[in-house]
């Protein structure tokens, strides 16, 4: 038990900047809703009875979050260091204090560790790509251009003319729209 305390006194801080910062960045409201969703998690799954960690739901309810802003959105490199880090420590609990018996957390962690992979998989096939650049074409709508590109970064209509910016540095898409409909497009660091 002293132990678990000292680790709230000395870790807890990097621990909140970890989940609330650096895998995903929440704001006030999408925080609440993390919350939330962690304790609909914990709670049904208490209901009935399976053992479920509170750290792996809220990042769990982080990176949600995170997908529904976009998979950019969400950082692939810190999601990777919380599983290994899950996976590392259930792996020595189980070794060293359970002589290696194979149990429910492991194979829960192992489950993590795979939708981790998957979400760091989609964070990584962005639509801002050379393809879909060559599929804009001047004289397309803007719904066309959206649904091939998804939603821009950045948009700001003046008197008539529409300015969008889909990615961010160094791979963007800029298209500028007159009366809904493609008059000039560009792409920097695509691949």
């Amino acid at each position: 038990m002293f132990d678990i305390a000292l680790g709230v006194l000395t870790y807890s801080r990097n621990v909140m900047l970890t989940v609330g910062k650096d895998l995903v960045q929440l704001d006030a409201f999408t925080a609440f809703v993390t919350i939330l969703g962690q304790a609909i998690t914990v709670h049904l799954f208490a209901k009935i009875g399976v053992p479920v960690s509170t750290s792996q739901a809220i990042v769990g309810a982080v990176l949600g979050v995170g997908l529904l802003k976009g998979v950019k959105s969400v950082n692939r490199a810190t999601s990777l260091k919380i599983a290994f880090g899950w996976i590392a420590s259930d792996f020595h609990f189980d070794t060293v204090i359970r002589k290696g018996s194979v149990t429910m957390s492991r194979r829960i962690s192992v489950i993590v560790l795979i939708a981790l992979i998957a979400v760091s998989l989609l964070v990584g096939c962005s639509k801002i790509n050379k393809d879909n650049y060559d599929k804009i074409q001047v004289g397309m709508t803007y719904d066309e251009v959206e649904a091939i590109l998804g939603t821009p970064a950045e948009a700001k209509d003046v008197m008539g003319t529409k300015s969008c910016v889909w990615g961010k540095a160094p791979q963007t898409i800029s298209i500028k729209f007159v009366g809904d409909k493609v008059v000039f497009h560009s792409a920097e660091g695509l691949k």
